[in-house]
């Protein structure tokens, strides 16, 4: 079974009593590892935590004192560690795990069969980094102004041939490691450059009575830190397709971008462009600053036909800005468009809809929070299959139409780009009732002071002591059940989350995504006692229960409880008698196709995000459109 996750403990209000784990992928092929997590749960219980967690993986951040609990005493009890897990179908399990003060994490993997790690060595390479990280941390060195020069005018760089001399050892040795896949004895010549950068900072930079700031340091060695990162991890790179260490992203929605940000008028005689069309000219391929030299020229001089004359070839790269602006909000590749037009009084970013003229401010909440998103963003980063993007209290300022807008938009482009967006959020519209998979469920302990995640949700699988099957989630939003289900649709109780992704997914091919919905219990052998159990938990969500269960031994002794009190029991044999379980309604092909002859939670989720209808045979089609038939 492939699966990526997180193991948390002892941090901060996670994984205090027992470990705790986030599941973020649920497979990792290609096509198949983007997808979108969702945390809810009551304020104060842990959300953020969980987001600081993840991204605490990633290099260059470290657990400090802030992440102990406050509560812990002991040293076991501030023991805190973050465990990247992969899980792959080949036999291995691989591991990325940092403890308190580390740079870097310890890289491993595990023979799933016989137990045995194999780690290439890492531990001692590991070591070395941290030293010669926290050496170069503890040089001071002067602060910089803005062109690279000492407070007092004197130019620094008098001895850059050592830089650049360690910057190209420090480059080859890389490569060679990288390419001859030999990682201990080698990986030392990388830290020795690495050393040479830092001893050159000490005996160049350093001076007495200067002022003393540790800025230049972590600007020039951060890129060092991440490379000697991809060196500890490439092998095992190689073996999952893609990096052990993703790219941890974390968007703040703080950069809203206003009408009054898409134009710039010339002052003093001279154009300076703005953050926001900075930005539009570097996705254009175009340097700034060698734009506004341009037009600064030509505007001394009075040759204003040719600042003219610099739109049209700007344009015609913003065209392909505009189809995938288009392309990702999924509106079709010719419906907005932008355009530069540059003037001898100004420069201005326009866009129009369907040819009409587009003022940022009368457009939908939705649509401004992807326009600030796609160019504060998307626009920027070098995304890469297996990437994460955190996203907290996502939504706060869209009404509930947007957040569903938003939704539906971080699931498309997750699946079809191989990321994985992970959400912190209070709101309901952003929980789809056939996607339940994508909750985790951040709630109370059973001691009650610290917080657990629940991943994986059954709707008679809440707290005990309540009939409410529902509990969870509404605990989780605080929000009432009408706002999480709306009473006027069909609702089916089906046997298991494998069944309930699989008719979730399907519904949709037959028109009834937004009429029928199912919610999935967790088995159905009981008795009579077990079953009026189970009837008090469902007539909270609809007062005549229906169900759709298996054509088994089990799912027969139900179906005839359920109809002696009156409810309504489909079995899949009612639908064809040589069906039994839901997969016999799969053809073998698509069995094969989809590998779901393997009947796991994995596949089924991985499947209903992915599946199109036209990828499906008429076998399956018509066996699904006859079930639906029967219970719609």
């Amino acid at each position: 079974m492939s699966q990526r996750k997180i193991k948390i403990s002892k941090y901060r209000n996670l994984g205090i009593k027992k470990d705790d784990e986030v599941i973020l992928n649920q497979a990792l092929s290609k096509g198949k590892i983007g997808d979108l997590v969702t945390l809810i749960g009551p304020n104060n219980l842990g959300k953020s935590n969980v987001l600081a967690a993840i991204k605490n993986i990633s290099n260059y951040n470290r657990i400090t004192d802030y992440d102990i609990n406050e509560r812990a005493m002991s040293k076991d009890e501030k023991d805190v560690s973050l465990d990247l897990v992969v899980n792959t179908d080949s036999g291995f399990t691989f591991h990325y795990k940092k403890t308190k003060n580390e740079w870097f994490g310890t890289p491993w993997k595990c023979n799933n069969e016989t137990q045995e790690r194999i780690d290439y060595g890492f531990e001692e390479f590991k070591d070395i980094c941290e030293k010669v990280i926290e050496k170069a941390k503890e040089n001071e060195i002067p602060a910089l102004n803005n062109n690279g020069h000492y407070s007092n005018g004197r130019y620094i760089y008098n001895n850059t041939e050592q830089v650049e001399l360690a910057e190209a050892q420090f480059e080859m040795n890389t490569q060679w490691f990288k390419n001859r896949n030999f990682i201990l004895d080698n990986a030392k010549n990388d830290i020795q450059s690495l050393s040479i950068l830092s001893t050159w900072l000490k005996n160049y930079l350093v001076e007495e009575g200067e002022s003393r700031n540790n800025e230049f340091v972590k600007r020039i060695l951060s890129k060092k830190y991440n490379k000697l990162s991809k060196v500890l991890t490439s092998p095992f790179d190689d073996e999952l397709g893609f990096n052990l260490i993703p790219n941890i992203y974390e968007y703040k929605d703080n950069l809203e971008i206003k009408d009054s940000d898409l134009s710039v008028e010339v002052h003093d005689g001279q154009m300076k462009l703005n953050p926001f069309l900075e930005r539009i000219f570097k996705a254009i391929n175009q340097d700034p600053s060698e734009f506004t030299d341009s037009y600064n020229n030509y505007k001394t001089n009075k040759r204003l036909s040719l600042i003219r004359d610099m739109e049209a070839p700007l344009n015609k790269r913003l065209q392909e800005i505009s189809k995938k602006f288009n392309n990702i909000y999924n509106v079709g590749k010719e419906r907005y468009k932008f355009k530069l037009l540059i003037n001898p009084s100004d420069v201005t970013f326009a866009m129009t809809d369907k040819k009409q003229a587009v003022s940022i401010s009368r457009t939908s909440e939705g649509f401004k929070w992807f326009f600030n998103f796609f160019f504060n963003y998307l626009l920027e980063k070098p995304f890469k299959p297996g990437d994460i993007v955190l996203i907290d209290e996502i939504g706060s300022r869209l009404h509930p139409k947007g957040i569903i807008e938003l939704r539906e938009f971080l699931k498309d482009y997750s699946i079809e780009n191989d990321l994985t967006f992970v959400t912190a959020t209070h709101s309901c519209q952003m929980v789809n009732n056939d996607c339940l998979e994508e909750l985790r469920i951040v709630q109370e302990s059973d001691e009650g002071s610290n917080s657990t995640i629940k991943n994986r949700f059954t709707m008679n699988d809440s707290k005990e002591g309540d009939y409410d099957i529902l509990y969870d989630l509404k605990a989780a939003l605080t929000v009432e059940q009408h706002q999480i289900m709306d009473p006027n649709v069909e609702v089916v109780f089906v046997e298991g989350e494998t069944d309930y992704s699989y008719l979730s997914a399907m519904k949709n091919f037959f028109g009834l995504g937004k009429i029928l919905f199912f919610i999935p219990i967790q088995g159905v052998l009981m008795n009579k006692e077990k079953f009026e159990e189970l009837i008090q938990k469902l007539r909270k969500i609809r007062k005549n229960p229906r169900f759709l269960i298996d054509g088994d031994n089990a799912g027969m002794k139900f179906k005839k409880i359920a109809e002696d009190n009156d409810y309504e029991a489909i079995t899949l044999t009612d639908i064809n008698p040589s069906f039994k379980v839901i997969e016999d309604l799969f053809s073998k092909e698509d069995l094969e196709k989809f590998g779901l002859k393997n009947k796991t939670y994995n596949n089924a989720s991985v499947f209903k995000k992915t599946v199109k209808k036209e990828d499906l045979s008429k076998e399956t089609l018509n066996n699904f459109e006859k079930l639906f038939m029967e219970i719609k």
